[in-house]
């Protein structure tokens, strides 16, 4: 074999028959073989390429790896095959032939023979996987690649349609990129053996975790990915279109797990990897926080670095520092920044700033249901309860049922807060309607807190109590309701006394213990009594719905019974905390006026727009009488 052009010492009018065809021709011929080859791999294939889908179809991983082996090595097979039997035959396959093209062997000008032709058609397939052997086509004086002049060959036109020798200046300029492609791929490769180097234990820690798991479960986040909108005008990664499904509970931890590990394998966004590993792992506190610290470290300035400050901020309860946090992140955030700042903002009660993120991302096909969910509660709490009652209309639709039965519970609670005609509306409609038909669900105890709630309405006076305790599968339910039995049959100071410990006991569920309260706020008279479940209500976070719902019934209740100044204190806790709507705030502050905090009522008064009072005549007669005094005093 030779790697020079024997034939150059020759004269060119003994040379001009074997020149090298036009390269358009070469290249139309070449694909013309890939066509026929495709077409016959395709057919004797057959039986593994069934095999494959079968592969998928099961979920199984190691069936797929091995039915692709198999494939890619057939297609190989049959390739160097193809090559080597036309070549040995004819002197040129299928496409040369069409385009009257020769393939000799450059001493004899005879036919290659099985050697040449073997020896031809395996570094033909060399040449095709690598690419850059075939750019000699353009540099070397006989047009001869890599592959001719290892099996001692050359292609020839049978035409006259040939090459000129290559003009210096694109030889020049074809071994630039070579060699720049080469000190790529170097660059590349190289990155990777670092990566590999310094990664490669943990690697393999996270396949172990992985091992039982798919990466074929993960197909939403391909195809969401392929109409994914652009982050900071660039195509959004597959990992961070996985930590917003992820984050939008549209995924599995499973799915982010994959995720996360294929990016780390690459070697690709190292630092969003480990923060969606901190999530996979969020049940051990421990593992989740090591994680979480190795973000900032592989990538000091990132977004995931970031973020997972303010993951910390929100750990300790900082909500004013990851509100700014979130200002910072959210200049050029990715769209999974952008569904927590939807959490965040709903955690903190700021319903318009919530309610602007999630117009700015509506409509997007993949985050649909979170998105139609935290706008009905955004509306909500912006007490545009139609608009969030049509909205909650439509999430409902796009959800599961036991999906659909948490959300329209939550809904329904509210709705009963107000009124039991709310007992008629689509999310207690809803919520009733699944619940009935689904018992089992009601050991949830929110979900059972909410059946009680909507049976007393649709029932009233002739509710059964022990018929309740047949169909809620829990123990403290059975208890709960024992007590509720007690008070329809008048034995109050019985109820009282199995409402009193379950509200003082935090061993007792949460939404027992909340809806306890409740019911003690309605029947408890005195300030003592009341005073206590003040302690209580004060004690818990102040940023949860059921904090602001109980606080509204202490203050409405010490209003009832003329507890002025109790009434004030809890009422002024709300206000504080943008809790008080516009008629309540009002009330609010003639209650301050009345007990003498003329300072109290006029900062309450402070911004009061034009809107029609609850009590017209006493507050228009308070809000002069203020503005008078106060006005006059800054004069």
């Amino acid at each position: 074999m030779v790697f020079i052009d024997e034939t150059s010492h020759l004269e060119p009018q003994k040379t001009s028959e074997f020149n090298s065809p036009k390269i358009v021709d070469r290249f139309l011929a070449a694909l013309i073989d890939l066509i026929f080859f495709c077409f016959l791999g395709y057919v004797l294939l057959s039986p593994l390429r069934r095999q494959l889908t079968i592969s998928k179809l099961v979920d199984s991983d190691s069936q797929f790896i091995n039915s692709y082996t198999q494939l890619a090595l057939g297609f190989l097979f049959i390739g160097l095959i193809y090559q080597l039997v036309f070549v040995a035959w004819k002197g040129a396959t299928p496409g040369k032939l069409i385009f009257k093209m020769k393939v000799i062997n450059i001493w004899d000008r005879k036919k290659p023979s099985i050697v040449s032709s073997f020896l031809r058609s395996l570094f033909w397939w060399v040449s095709f996987a690598t690419g850059l052997p075939f750019l000699s086509v353009l540099t070397n004086e006989k047009r001869r690649p890599f592959y001719d002049r290892i099996a001692d060959t050359e292609v020839i036109s049978l035409t006259g349609r040939v090459s000129a020798a290559p003009a210096r200046s694109i030889v020049m300029a074809v071994r630039f990129a070579a060699v720049v492609g080469l000190i790529i791929g170097a660059g590349i490769v190289g990155k990777f053996c670092v990566h590999f180097y310094l990664h490669g234990e943990e690697m393999n820690e996270w396949r172990d975790e992985l091992q039982a798991m798919s990466a074929q479960s993960c197909e939403i986040v391909s195809e969401a990915q392929e109409n994914w909108p652009e982050e900071d005008g660039e195509v959004a990664s597959r990992l961070s279109v996985a930590m917003a499904l992820f984050s939008a509970n549209a995924i599995s931890s499973e799915c982010l797990g994959v995720e996360a590990f294929r990016s780390f394998q690459n070697g690709d966004q190292i630092e969003l990897a480990y923060l969606a590993k901190s999530f996979f792992n969020s049940d051990d506190a421990d593992l989740s926080d090591s994680y979480l610290k190795r973000v900032c470290q592989e990538a000091p300035k990132s977004e995931a670095c970031g973020f997972s400050e303010m993951i910390e901020l929100w750990t300790d309860r900082s909500w004013s520092e990851a509100t700014q946090k979130f200002k910072e992140i959210l200049l050029h955030g990715s769209i999974y920044a952008k569904v927590w700042a939807i959490k965040h903002d709903e955690r903190v009660k700021d319903f318009s700033s919530e309610l602007a993120l999630i117009e700015g991302l509506w409509p997007q096909k993949y985050l649909a249901e979170f998105l139609g969910i935290h706008r009905s509660v955004a509306l909500w709490g912006l007490q545009r309860k139609d608009e969030a009652r049509i909205s909650l209309v439509g999430a409902l639709e796009m959800m599961e049922p036991n999906d659909r039965a948490e959300i329209s519970s939550w809904f329904c609670l509210r709705e009963l807060a107000d009124s039991c005609s709310g007992a008629t509306l689509p999310s207690c409609r809803s919520f009733y309607d699944f619940a009935s038909s689904n018992e089992d669900s009601l050991a949830t105890a929110s979900l059972a807190v909410t059946y009680i709630k909507a049976t007393e309405c649709r029932e009233g006076d002739k509710v059964e109590y022990e018929n309740l305790i047949g169909k809620i599968p829990n123990e403290q339910s059975t208890i709960f309701l024992r007590a509720l039995t007690y008070l329809k049959n008048g034995k109050t100071n019985e109820a009282l006394g199995i409402f009193k410990p379950i509200a003082r006991d935090p061993r007792w569920d949460k939404a027992y213990r909340d809806e306890a309260i409740g019911r003690l706020v309605g029947i408890l008279k005195t300030e003592e009594d009341l005073g206590e479940f003040v302690d209580i209500w004060k004690s818990e976070d102040s940023l949860s719905w059921e904090w602001r719902s109980q606080g509204l019934q202490l203050f409405q209740r010490f209003q009832k019974l003329n507890f002025k100044e109790q009434a004030l204190n809890v009422g002024k806790i709300l206000f504080d905390k943008g809790a008080l709507d516009e008629p309540l705030r009002k009330n609010l502050i003639v209650l301050a006026f009345q007990i003498g905090q003329k300072k109290m009522a006029w900062t309450l008064l402070h911004g009061d727009g034009d809107r029609a009072p609850a009590s017209l005549d006493s507050f228009d007669e308070i809000k002069y009488s203020l503005t008078k005094e106060f006005e006059k005093g800054l004069k």
